[in-house]
């Protein structure tokens, strides 16, 4: 016969492993500290990010305002703003080749922008501003090729058919009053000033 005294000592003995077992079960619902830890962190990186594109297209848009507006050293130090925090933001970047084309500076663009082309085969704006740049630099031969796949690209787009036909066409040399000077030919396209009316736009959110 069993006394009061070991039943209760064993009775104790069975709740406390009962208990054992189910704080155990419990255990992999309980999240770790460093779980915790981990995922803050990810939130915090997610609201940084966030915050950090928010800025970026404010400034773009500054940027194509001061550019519209003719504050050409205002716009080229937005830029340069947006690119030292974010050196692969593609807008600015664009928009920084065309300041640099409005400034007679496209050499300086040139390079970053034939990346760009190669790497975004399909944006038509793209092919069209590197074939711009080139043409301008005097390299109309390489252009041609980037005026020919924004065409293709983009068949409704008048100013790249334009460019791309004229870019084609040989050059006419004119005499006037024993002065001789160079030129394609009659009907080529003006490039509208990409700061002044161009055809790129900040896209909205």
């Amino acid at each position: 016969m069993t006394r009061p005294r070991d039943f209760r000592l064993a009775l104790g003995a069975a709740l406390f492993v009962v208990s054992l077992a189910g704080c155990r079960a419990l255990e992999p619902l309980r999240p770790k500290a460093e779980d915790v830890t981990v995922d803050r962190r990810q939130r915090k990186a997610e609201m940084l990010e966030q915050f950090q594109e928010q800025r970026d297209f404010a400034d773009l848009r500054m940027a194509r305002e001061q550019c519209q507006r003719g504050d050409l050293p205002g716009c080229d130090a937005t830029l340069a703003r947006i690119l030292g925090r974010t050196p692969d933001q593609i807008e600015a970047k664009l928009l920084l080749a065309e300041l640099r084309l409005e400034q007679g500076r496209g050499g300086e663009v040139l390079a970053d922008l034939k990346s760009l082309a190669e790497n975004r085969p399909d944006d038509a704006h793209v092919q069209y501003l590197t074939a711009t740049v080139l043409d301008a630099c005097g390299d109309t031969q390489a252009a041609i090729p980037y005026y020919a796949q924004a065409a293709r690209l983009a068949p409704a787009n008048e100013l790249y058919a334009q460019s791309h036909l004229a870019a084609g066409q040989p050059v006419v040399r004119l005499a006037s009053a024993g002065n001789e000077t160079s030129g394609r030919a009659a009907g080529s396209p003006e490039r509208p000033s990409p700061c002044f009316g161009g055809t790129r736009r900040v896209e909205s959110r």
